[in-house]
């Protein structure tokens, strides 16, 4: 990731609102949203992140998937 955001994108089977998080290594919350949806489609969301420094990160998203809640985890490489 380079600048300061990243987009999001991601299946939802329902409309409910999505929420992403990002987070130091260190378990210290950066910055979390509500992210809005819609069902059955490619959701992109671009989540501002102004002023992260270089390092590494873990953002989760949490959404609703067919079988009830679903969870994703990914590393960011923040590079400035």
């Amino acid at each position: 990731m380079t600048g300061d955001g990243v987009t999001v994108r991601f299946a939802s089977s329902t409309s409910n609102a999505a929420e992403v998080a990002v987070y130091t290594l260190e378990g210290e919350l950066v910055r979390r949203e509500s992210v809005p949806t819609v069902a059955d489609r490619i959701n992109e969301y671009y989540l501002p992140l102004p002023g992260i420094a270089s390092g590494l990160y873990l953002a989760r998203l949490r959404f609703d998937g067919p079988n009830g809640p679903e969870i994703r985890t990914l590393t960011l490489a923040v590079e400035k």
